[in-house]
């Protein structure tokens, strides 16, 4: 897959939320001369690696990951004070 193709794909995506096919396709014809067919390849290799997601016929957009930050309740934290104070691991 050609770098600069798919850096010029990733920062469309990266500006615009949801974008079609189409709309990516004026875009990169205009800097890279790409024909329909090779994009659609590149959009499908992106996919596939979880770079971009289909989110409907013809659009897609960037996959945006959360990053999991868990928040535990009271409950957890006094259950964990109470093993770690009753079984306490002696280091040698």
């Amino acid at each position: 897959m050609s770098n600069e193709t798919t850096t010029f794909i990733l920062d469309y995506a990266e500006v615009h939320r949801d974008f079609s096919l189409g709309d990516l396709f004026a875009y990169l014809q205009e800097k890279t001369g790409i024909k329909k067919s090779s994009l659609s390849w590149y959009l499908f290799k992106l996919v596939n690696e979880n770079v971009l997601v289909r989110t409907g016929r013809g659009t897609y957009a960037k996959v945006m990951k959360q990053v999991f930050s868990p928040q535990p309740i009271e409950e957890v934290k006094e259950v964990y004070g109470l093993l770690q104070s009753d079984f306490s691991i002696c280091e040698i």
